[in-house]
């Protein structure tokens, strides 16, 4: 019923499905729920680029890191990911695929991420061991380097 209803759910909705059926055995509901999101990924650019216009532009900034923390926090279980050479394989491809999706968005507001979502974005990237994992911290670096000022005159605190 879940994998059915899907596509009716709005983001938040989502991962909490995702979070609730994370112990789920079995890959139906994580790969049914991996395609949702991917699929929408368009739509929470647009959500991101509209921040400033909505009524909580930091939640907005802050939702594709929130839908990559949710992924890398519900992925399937150890047990299940290593069944195989081929299943861990894919998954692999399925990180990289879903983070993809949402970098670069999470990459062009990286200043305007809450102090949280930075935390819970690089915890997500070393949790996930994807193979482009530095490649990114390079990045983060590059844009913390770039607008540490920015941060320092804006920001009561920072971490």
């Amino acid at each position: 019923m879940v994998t059915e209803e899907i596509h009716t759910a709005n983001i938040n909705e989502l991962m909490l499905v995702f979070t609730a059926f994370r112990t789920v055995s079995g890959d139906k509901v994580h790969t049914r729920l991996m395609k949702e999101f991917i699929k929408r990924a368009e739509t929470v650019k647009r959500i991101v680029e509209q921040a400033d216009k909505s009524n909580n532009p930091q939640a907005a900034y802050d939702l594709p890191v929130s839908i990559f923390y949710t992924y890398t926090n519900c992925r399937l279980p150890k047990n299940q990911r290593y069944k195989s050479i081929f299943l861990s394989k894919n998954l692999e491809l399925e990180s990289e695929k879903f983070l993809n999706a949402y970098l670069d968005d999470i990459m062009e507001n990286f200043e305007k991420l809450s102090n949280d979502a930075i935390f819970r974005f690089v915890t997500a990237m070393h949790v996930s061991n994807l193979t482009n994992y530095y490649e990114v911290y390079n990045k983060i670096e590059q844009r913390i380097l770039e607008n540490t000022d920015h941060w320092f005159k804006n920001s009561s605190s920072f971490v």
